[in-house]
């Protein structure tokens, strides 16, 4: 039986915590739960979650001597399991047309439908060519970079020069590992990008709460799972992730994150991003502060415990001035990486397109952009490996 919580007093939690994952982990593979990850479980399986996500709960808000041992056994896991080498990711931004209505984020539908509508605006609209994607990402390969991560708002009329991208990066670099976060598409958009190359799909479901996710994105929980089940379908490996602080968010609606990730059998690549408010998000989120730093580093921690064979990234926004923390001496994201993640996203969208792009902040005031030099200021404070990028930017 778990202790109350308030009592979390000692580091066998973190091995009750795999134990009870594992456990669940066999009961959601027999029930086949990733063919649909929003269907109502059986009664020992309910009994079963609600028994883990009262331990992820109280580790959610564990004491510093508790998330230490955390911290140290999802450095372990990640050290055993993906090694001691960074996953280093080159990205490009190719495009900022949205058709949805988020409201954690800037690029949302009615920020473009304003867009030239406000006087002294400097934001304007972009679809990035075949052409020049497939040059930046030549950029890149040359560097050493292997992974690629091309990504924009929900968008449909981009993916024809998506497509046409990601066919010429593959033709001439069948090695170059292609990973896409296009948002929801037609089907048959997702069978063609998959046969042109591209392997790995994103997909973040952001919230598991069906009444928070329809509140902070304008459309359902099941919308978003059943294009996930597609994407899959057409032979993506998925991956998903949530924010963390979002408004009226609660630590069950967090652990219902990781339990919900679980269900649908990510294995692949999990994330977690700390809420960053702006001044472009509407009045019922802008005023909201930051998410947790402190408990983005816990979470990051428990997905590791997880997901041990995941791609977890330390993600840009740990960095930004908007982000406080008590933790000093190192970058956030050095701190995120001390926590068991094993990625960063290295930006290699051009200045033109990048100031237009919104992800968490829009403007040319992004001093937390992750450059290859910022990349490799992470991999010296941690002591971990960039593999074979070497050279600076």
């Amino acid at each position: 039986m778990l202790r109350p919580r308030g009592r979390l007093n000692n580091s066998s939690e973190v091995g009750a915590l795999v134990d009870a994952w594992s456990r669940l982990r066999r009961a959601w593979l027999s029930a086949q739960a990733h063919e649909d990850p929003l269907a109502r479980p059986n009664d020992a399986t309910i009994a079963l979650e609600d028994v883990l996500r009262e331990q992820l709960v109280e580790l959610l808000n564990a004491d510093e001597e508790i998330s230490e041992h955390m911290f140290t056994a999802a450095r372990s896991a990640r050290d055993q399991h993906v090694g001691t080498r960074i996953d280093m990711r080159a990205a490009i931004d190719v495009g900022n047309v949205c058709r949805v209505n988020c409201h954690y984020c800037p690029m949302r539908r009615d920020n473009l439908n304003s867009i030239g509508k406000k006087g002294g605006s400097t934001i304007s609209a972009y679809r990035a060519s075949a052409e020049r994607t497939a040059e930046v990402a030549e950029q890149a390969y040359g560097l050493g970079f292997r992974e690629l991560f091309l990504q924009s708002g929900e968008d449909t009329r981009l993916v024809p020069e998506v497509l046409k991208a990601v066919k010429m990066v593959s033709d001439a670099h069948p090695d170059f590992n292609i990973t896409l976060n296009l948002g929801a598409l037609p089907d048959e958009d997702y069978h063609s990008l998959r046969q042109a190359g591209a392997r790995n799909y994103l997909i973040k479901h952001e919230t598991a709460n069906p009444i928070l996710h329809a509140q902070h994105r304008e459309e359902t929980l099941r919308h978003r799972v059943d294009h996930m089940i597609k994407a899959r379908q057409a032979g993506f490996e998925i991956g998903s992730g949530n924010i963390l602080g979002l408004p009226h968010q609660t630590d069950e609606d967090l652990a219902d994150d990781i339990l919900f990730l679980g269900r649908f059998d990510i294995t692949k690549m999990v994330s977690c991003a700390p809420f960053t408010p702006s001044d472009e998000l509407p009045a019922d989120t802008r005023s909201f502060p930051p998410g947790d730093f402190s408990k983005t580093r816990r979470f990051i921690a428990l997905l590791r415990l997880c997901f041990p064979n995941a791609r977890i990234p330390a993600v840009s926004n740990a960095d930004s001035p908007l982000m406080p923390r008590k933790e000093q001496g190192k970058s956030g994201q050095a701190l995120l990486m001390d926590s068991g993640a094993n990625g960063i996203t290295v930006n290699f969208t051009p200045p033109d397109w990048e100031a237009n792009y919104g992800l968490y902040v829009r403007g040319t005031q992004k001093t937390y952009l992750v450059s290859l030099n910022k990349a490799q200021l992470v991999a010296a404070e941690t002591g971990l490996s960039t593999g074979p990028i070497t050279a600076s930017l």
